[in-house]
C-alpha cells in the first residue's frame, strides 16, 4: 500500500499539469496586425504555476 502513494501523486500532478495548459491554451489570442498578444508579462505568469508544481 505505501508503494502506491507516488503512482497516485504523479497522475495527480499529470492532471493538474493538463488542467493548467487547457486554460493556459483558452487565454492565447491570436495575434492582431502588429500588437502580438502573447507578451513577456503573460509567458512569466504561464510559467509561475510549472515552476511551483515543480
Amino acid at each position: 500500500m505505501h508503494n502506491i502513494i507516488p503512482v497516485v501523486m504523479a497522475g495527480v500532478l499529470s492532471i493538474y499539469g493538463l488542467i493548467v495548459a487547457v486554460i493556459i491554451k483558452g487565454s492565447i489570442d491570436p495575434p492582431n496586425g502588429n500588437a502580438p498578444k502573447y507578451g513577456l508579462y503573460t509567458g512569466f505568469a504561464h510559467l509561475a504555476p510549472v515552476c511551483a508544481v515543480v
